[in-house]
């Protein structure tokens, strides 16, 4: 099976494709795997949205919240850049799940970021999504411009 979204850059349109792979992925989770693997999806979209496509740096989220703006920048930026997409990819073969996750951003340096984030600040506001993403699913891959992702969960029952 394999289905494609696309929603603007605006964090409120994430819950409902989130939805939708729900009721495609849910029987094959119990219910604590099937929120953890929708928040695997939903921290790489939302990353996709700010740091690809609005490219908002982690020191910039950091001071926005700190300084109780966030909301506002936020709004600036989809006004001003709100029509760039992202474009989502559900694979599901045999007893593998993929999903890719693409932004329209200049993309990022990926094994820089991952020296910066350690387990050590997974608390933190921000600045955590691939972390939580790569303690649940069992690979986690960027290509080599920094503007997608591809996470695979390999399912412990084979799917026909």
């Amino acid at each position: 099976m394999e289905k494609k979204y696309i929603i603007k850059s605006n964090l409120r349109d994430i819950d409902s494709v989130i939805k939708e792979i729900s009721s495609d992925v849910n029987i094959f989770f119990a219910a604590d795997d099937l929120r953890e693997f929708l928040l695997g999806i939903y921290e790489m979209t939302v990353n996709a949205v700010e740091h690809g496509n609005f490219d908002i740096t982690y020191e910039m989220k950091k001071e926005w919240l700190r300084n109780d703006v966030y909301e506002e920048e936020l709004s600036n930026l989809i006004n001003k850049l709100g029509h760039k997409q992202v474009f989502i990819k559900l694979e599901i073969y045999k007893n593998i799940i993929t999903i890719k996750v693409k932004d329209e951003g200049k993309g990022f340096n990926i094994q820089e970021q991952i020296k910066k984030q350690t387990m050590d600040n997974i608390l933190r506001e921000s600045g955590r999504g691939i972390i939580i993403t790569k303690h649940f699913f069992d690979d986690v891959c960027y290509n080599e411009k920094g503007n997608e992702v591809t996470i695979t969960k390999i399912l412990k029952n084979k799917l026909d």
